[in-house]
């Protein structure tokens, strides 16, 4: 191969290199980077509150315990909510309770003919409340408002029931130890529409103490629904409230030992055994406490 053969191979091997550097790789410039463009901005859904998206308005007339109320709920803007849960808390002498437990509620959005939307709720306590409502809307973000109502209640109470430690009593048993020397008593109505009873207030309620014969047993003190034992006996305590009584029998014993089967009879609902030593007790004593 002489020298100018040579040369031209040369050239055409360092012409096809330097071509083949220049020319674009099949990724690049299926992907190309476009360094001079500016980034385009795209809004983000405000996962914050968002209070201007609904209002309550609070109703003209007072609403009614335990029956389903309408109320007037404005949507702000062309989104609607996906959900909406109110709860429900008691206002006392100006002061906010905790939220009622059984006092959360999921509700559907309603609208009237001419166009105005609302939702239909029930309220499970009397008195002044406030209510509070959450709106979730699809965009991701959120709703709250709130507004104050009053209930009142329409019907009288079913029944009446007495509450020892959260679950309805009909007897109750102590002993002379400091440990069980003391406790308190609470009472609650049931309403129709409601699925649990109303705590009353103490001072609503008139309360009677009954004796079978000689001193009381019990000292109660109805202010605060404190029974605290003085001396073994028995005694009726009758609460009464709008028409309505209930009835709770008080057992005071010895000791512990004692106090542990009485309670055990309490619980399996057996009534309290009779005592020959009682003579000429009050009428429905003997019903209430075996005597």
């Amino acid at each position: 191969m002489n020298s100018r053969y040579k040369s031209i191979c040369l050239f055409a091997c360092g012409l096809t290199l330097l071509c083949g550097g220049l020319a674009p790789s099949p990724v690049r410039a299926q992907n190309p980077i476009e360094t001079n463009v500016e980034p385009v901005w795209r809004p983000v859904p405000d996962m914050l509150m968002l209070n201007a998206r609904i209002a309550l308005h609070a109703p003209e007339h007072p609403l009614l315990l335990g029956k389903s109320n309408e109320l007037a709920l404005e949507i702000k803007g062309t989104a609607l909510p996906d959900e909406l849960v109110i709860s429900q808390c008691e206002i006392v002498s100006g002061i906010e309770t905790p939220w009622i437990e059984d006092g959360y509620q999921q509700v559907q959005l309603e609208r009237h003919p001419d166009g105005h939307t609302y939702v239909n709720f029930v309220p499970v306590r009397p008195g002044h409340l406030e209510l509070n409502i959450n709106a979730s809307f699809s965009d991701g973000a959120f709703g709250q408002a709130t507004v104050q109502v009053d209930v009142i209640a329409g019907e009288p109470p079913l029944k009446l029931q007495i509450d020892q430690f959260n679950q309805a009593s009909t007897k109750m048993t102590f002993d002379l130890s400091e440990k069980w020397r003391t406790q308190r008593i609470f009472v609650g109505a049931t309403y129709a529409g409601l699925e649990h009873p109303i705590p009353l207030a103490q001072k609503d309620v008139t309360f009677e103490v009954t004796t079978p014969r000689g001193k009381s047993p019990i000292q109660f003190d109805p202010a605060t629904g404190t029974v605290d034992a003085l001396r073994i006996g028995r005694a009726l305590i009758t609460a009464k409230y709008q028409g309505l009584e209930q009835k709770l029998c008080v057992l005071v014993n010895e000791n512990a030992d004692a106090v542990g089967v009485q309670k055990i009879k309490h619980i399996t609902g057996v009534a309290c055994e009779n005592d020959p030593r009682d003579v000429g007790v009050p009428a429905g004593f003997r019903e209430q406490c075996g005597a």
